[in-house]
């Protein structure tokens, strides 16, 4: 069935939650609350959407390329005769929610300045966004990472 709205519903769950967790407070709640949210869309609802290894058929498709490892490449739109990649690209910043020490493959923790080459001042405002994992002093829950490739 095609999309007849610009908007998708999805229902929002929680995955993984351990039962016996307990948070200081609400504000330490909601800062570890995103790594145990999904969102589940119905498949029947998104049309034109390839998620694969392999360039889709469909010229009219939006493609979520993948690594044979299942890593997210990017995602492309077909333009001029050939595939052409949206996003990521490795000038960009894109904000992780999970283990800083785990980043997902392909991307690296923004641990410096170097990473993306900015000013003392630029990376201090980027790293003050990050969110402390509970009881450590190196490791956050929220954290921007730089797209490196597969």
């Amino acid at each position: 069935m095609a999309i007849t709205t610009d908007i998708i519903k999805g229902t929002v769950v929680v995955q993984g939650l351990p039962e016996d967790i307990c948070y200081v407070d609400f504000k330490e709640f909601l800062a570890n609350l995103g790594q145990y949210l999904a969102v589940e869309l119905p498949l029947s609802e998104i049309s034109n959407v390839v998620n694969s290894t392999e360039q889709p058929s469909d010229p009219d498709s939006l493609w979520i390329r993948r690594a044979a490892s299942g890593a997210i490449i990017g995602l492309y739109v077909f333009s001029g005769g050939t595939w052409k990649a949206l996003t990521p690209t490795t000038e960009g910043i894109y904000w992780q929610y999970g283990d800083s020490s785990k980043p997902p493959s392909g991307y690296v923790f923004i641990s410096n300045r170097e990473l993306v080459n900015m000013t003392v001042e630029q990376f201090g405002s980027l790293s003050s966004q990050y969110i402390l994992k509970t009881g450590s002093t190196n490791q956050y829950v929220y954290y921007a990472t730089k797209f490196v490739g597969v």
